[in-house]
């Protein structure tokens, strides 16, 4: 379960169903995200949500994997 930016859109999946976010949402670490792609962190602090940016549904980060393989000096 989590909350991520896909194309410009907020997108929450719960039990393997998607649905676009309508309303903002609050997390119980304070975090608040808005339809729009704006957040509020924990702190207060504001921010806007970067494509693939993802939370847990606790507030907490979901880290980005990297998918780039660097191999004999290529990428």
């Amino acid at each position: 379960m989590h909350v991520t930016m896909q194309n410009g859109q907020i997108i929450v999946v719960r039990d393997g169903a998607a649905t676009t976010l309508t309303e903002p949402m609050r997390f119980p670490n304070n975090l608040r995200i808005a339809p729009d792609g704006s957040c509020n962190y924990p702190d207060g602090s504001p921010s806007r949500l970067a494509d693939g940016q993802a939370f847990r549904l606790d507030g907490t980060t979901i880290p980005a994997k990297d998918a780039v393989t660097l191999k004999n000096g290529w990428v």
